[in-house]
């Protein structure tokens, strides 16, 4: 459009000389009956200019589109602007995709907590919808307190623990798969070296170790009616660490002398991860960490980060009790849609056993209609094979600006020279608004756009972590008795 009458025509002349170019070109200026269409096209009319022409089809193909701009997901979940200034949906539970999982990354500061808490704010408008998160930092407290959802510390000594060898309601013996998420956890904790036979020697023993321990947690019970039934007495870490003392059999026969030693030394390791050392506390009790029905549940794990390994096996240990829990509600009849939000996700990533189970866990979720969404730094987090693999099952994705990292994001997306240019071109105004490159893979081809989230002053007061707004806003808070919604609008309105 122009504001000028004669650059207008002038442009329309342009136009039309252009298009004359084209065999079979339908297009004419309009000198008469201009009422019709005018009004059809005036804003906010609803209506189009319709015309019917017949032509060729080798003529037509000239002028239909290759490309479009994204409509995004046809439920209005949370809108953000395009630069064109159109409205765009995203709806993290969008039913055309093939799973619900996602991924966030963008350095500090880059906006990506800020727009993760909007996506969240705008999907719990859904009753159907409900929120996991796992922290570090307390980012999202507002959040969660101003919907009435349950913060949770997760940490040694906070009377929080997780038993690994818990198993599902109404079992009596591991699965495969559960055995072979405790071989992962347990590498997660006793770390392999780089011999890749001694590693292989070391997991068939803790393989071995893992099934005796259950066996012998196992009772058989003669019924009345002369049939059996199996019980589950239940087994922690610790008796694990005697199992593998004592060890005797592997894969049906004797135990040498140099596995006993390397059995021996697994044991020691392991040591000190039961009985009354902090980390014990955590992984060697029954398990006992709060079940709170609100929608939104955030599990702060910033007290895990003190003691060495803590901090990825909790996270993982977190992740599975969540799975094995919306599990079993599903199989109570609960209809919900689940989205855990893995924060600081490069802490898993580093641990090659730990990434496996996170990525097993992104297979598991779809078949529960949920989705697990990591947000991480750095793309290079996602370098090890089961973290390149979290990739390849992940619909969203959120490409914020990351410093230093072109050619890493160019070759794990496959990117081209015009969109790199366009993700290297993504800004913002700090208050205002921020840009964020975003696409959902659908039938294994990527569409999206670049989204701009202009949030609202009680959006940006909510949301912001950046420290001085937030410490002003806790402040606040406390000031008003823990009302977060009081404190954000007398702050988004300039009172306080």
């Amino acid at each position: 459009l122009e504001r000028d009458r004669e650059t207008l025509e002038e442009r329309v002349s342009q136009a039309v000389s252009t298009l004359s170019q084209v065999p079979g070109n339908p297009f004419r200026v309009l000198r008469n009956g201009l009422l019709a269409p005018w009004l059809a096209l005036a804003p906010f009319s609803g209506g189009v200019a319709e015309e019917k022409v017949y032509l060729l089809e080798t003529n037509a193909a000239h002028f239909f589109p290759t490309t479009g701009a994204w409509t995004g997901s046809p439920r209005p979940v949370a809108l953000f602007r395009t630069r064109q200034g159109a409205l765009v949906s995203v709806d993290p539970f969008d039913k055309r995709m093939r799973n619900y999982n996602g991924i966030v990354v963008g350095g500090s500061g880059s906006g990506k907590t800020f727009a993760v808490q909007y996506l969240l704010s705008e999907l719990l408008r859904d009753e159907k919808a409900s929120v996991v998160i796992l922290d570090r930092g307390k980012n999202y407290q507002a959040l969660v307190e101003a919907f009435g959802g349950a913060m949770v510390e997760i940490r040694p000594g906070a009377g929080t623990s997780i038993n690994p060898f818990d198993l599902e309601e109404g079992e009596v013996e591991p699965t495969p798969e559960k055995k072979g998420d405790l071989l992962k956890l347990l590498r997660a904790m006793v770390p392999p070296g780089g011999d890749p036979t001694q590693e292989a020697v070391e997991n068939a023993i803790l393989e071995a170790a893992i099934d005796q321990t259950y066996k012998r947690a196992t009772t058989v019970d003669l019924r009345e009616d002369g049939t059996e039934e199996k019980r589950y007495l239940g087994a922690r870490l610790s008796d694990l660490v005697k199992t593998l003392l004592t060890l005797d059999e592997i894969g049906g026969r004797g135990v040498s002398p140099s596995e006993k030693e390397v059995a021996r030394s697994l044991a020691l390791r392991l040591q000190s991860w039961t009985g009354d050392s902090p980390m014990g506390s955590f992984v060697d009790r029954p398990t006992s960490v709060p079940v709170s029905t609100a929608r939104v549940v955030c599990y702060e794990l910033e007290g895990l980060d003190a003691y060495e390994g803590l901090d990825v096996v909790g996270t993982v240990l977190m992740a599975d009790l969540i799975w094995k829990r919306a599990k079993e509600g599903k199989k109570r009849g609960e209809e919900r849609n689940l989205l855990v939000v893995l924060d600081e996700a490069w802490k898993v990533f580093k641990n090659p056993y730990a990434a496996s189970l996170v990525e097993e866990l992104y297979r598991r979720f779809r078949h529960l209609g949920g989705g697990i969404w990591s947000i991480t730094q750095s793309l290079q987090d996602y370098s090890g094979e089961s973290a390149g693999r979290i990739l390849q099952n992940t619909t969203w994705v959120f490409l914020f600006r990351v410093q230093g990292e072109e050619e890493h994001v160019r070759r794990v997306f496959g990117l081209s020279d015009r969109a790199m240019a366009v993700w290297n071109s993504l800004g913002g105004v700090k208050g205002l608004y921020g840009e964020v490159m975003v696409w959902a893979v659908r039938d294994d081809r990527k569409e999206g756009d670049v989204l701009q989230l202009w949030p609202t002053p009680y959006d940006y007061w909510l949301f912001t972590s950046a420290q001085e707004e937030a410490a002003r806003r806790k402040a606040l808070v406390e000031r008003y008795g823990g009302d977060v919604l009081k404190a954000v609008v007398d702050l988004a309105e300039g009172r306080a």
